[in-house]
């Protein structure tokens, strides 16, 4: 049996063009929703035409916070070692039964690697072999990567650069390289549904910020925020607030001075298809999402990242301007945005029957 372990949103996005041909072959399978993003599943599930989870951990509002996804770790930890056979059967379906499906590098991950391995069932891990190798950049991504990458028996990178990670890590997986992510599968899909911009909504940039590392850092917000007043001087800005954003905004007193800004514009969470539609006609967009960095390369966006590292090579050197945070590299970017315009490059498709096949295979050798 397999087993898909998904609870993010970019779960959801990068895992469902691999469930929708899963139905397609009317090939079986058991969907696991760890609850992380709760409150967003079921609007989620709907949009991107996925079922209803077998089995959901959690119910209610998203954990926006490390403190509080710490704690629920650690309840499903405890649970898992004080009761390892009910939690097996509960979320497989008893030990040893089939094989764990895992994406990317969000605590829902490293929750899947845990009780994968509690139940003595093998690891198949998505978006393998991406390394900024440094713990910190990003927070707490890379080290979740590295214990997932160690703990899979199968492991399908992106790139040849993350092939090459895999293979100078000594990983005794079985390792494959397919060339692109799964996010480009899941951006066309997206890219086909179309909606109109907002009235009113012309030569706009795109702000969307929400890694750890960037909201609990100070300076790095203070740098965002005078950004931000910086560019509403002469354009419309659309900033994409993800709950820990705006829980953070609001703390610190920065939200209300942000909404009385004619020229910004803050909104929640979008719906995929629309955040690809606005991504596409954006003049640039500033972010620290990875996720982010992939679309826009495929859109031909320019995209100022801002963190310190990135595990991605996807539009470095091309439409996509890593900031280091360093303040020469921001305005350079800020006056010389057009140059990093791009075609786009949406053509490729990402071998879903190869990681399907690799995967029953593993399966039926259990």
């Amino acid at each position: 049996m397999i087993h898909i372990f998904i609870g993010t949103k970019a779960q959801y996005i990068k895992t469902a063009p691999l469930i929708r041909l899963l139905d397609r072959r009317g090939i079986g399978y058991r969907l696991i929703d760890s609850g992380q993003h709760a409150s967003l599943t079921t609007s989620l599930r709907r949009e991107l035409d996925v079922r209803e989870p077998d089995v959901c951990l959690r119910r209610g509002d998203d954990i926006a916070s490390l403190p509080r996804a710490a704690l629920w770790m650690m309840k499903v930890m405890l649970s898992a070692a004080l009761r390892p056979g009910k939690m097996a059967h509960r979320v497989f379906g008893g030990k040893n039964n089939g094989v764990c499906v895992i994406h990317g590098d969000t605590p829902t991950t490293l929750l899947s690697v845990i009780l994968a391995r509690r139940a003595k069932i093998p690891l198949v891990h998505i978006e393998a072999g991406l390394r900024s190798f440094n713990y910190c950049n990003p927070f707490p991504e890379e080290l979740i990567r590295v214990l997932t990458m160690k703990r899979a028996q199968l492991l399908f990178a992106p790139s040849a650069a993350a092939m090459a990670n895999l293979e100078g890590m000594g990983l005794k997986g079985e390792k494959h390289d397919i060339g692109v992510n799964t996010n480009l599968e899941a951006l066309k899909y997206s890219r086909s549904i179309k909606h109109e911009p907002p009235t009113g909504l012309a030569d706009y940039a795109l702000f969307v910020i929400h890694r750890v590392e960037t909201l609990h850092n100070r300076k790095r917000m203070e740098v965002l925020i005078d950004l931000m007043h910086r560019l509403a001087r002469d354009r419309q800005l659309l900033f994409v607030l993800h709950p820990p954003t705006e829980l953070i905004l609001k703390k610190r007193g920065e939200y209300q001075r942000l909404e009385q800004q004619p020229k910004i514009t803050l909104r929640p969470l979008l719906p995929h298809a629309e955040f690809i539609n606005l991504l596409d006609r954006a003049d640039f967009v500033v972010t620290d999402g990875g996720s982010i960095q992939e679309e826009s390369f495929y859109l031909g966006t320019p995209c100022l990242l801002m963190r310190k590292k990135t595990e991605r090579d996807e539009g470095i050197g091309e439409n996509v301007l890593l900031s280091e945070f360093r303040t020469e590299r921001v305005d350079y970017f800020v006056d010389h945005w057009k140059d990093y315009r791009r075609e786009p490059s949406v053509n490729g498709a990402a071998p879903l029957e190869l990681i399907i096949e690799r995967i029953m295979a593993l399966d039926e050798a259990q």
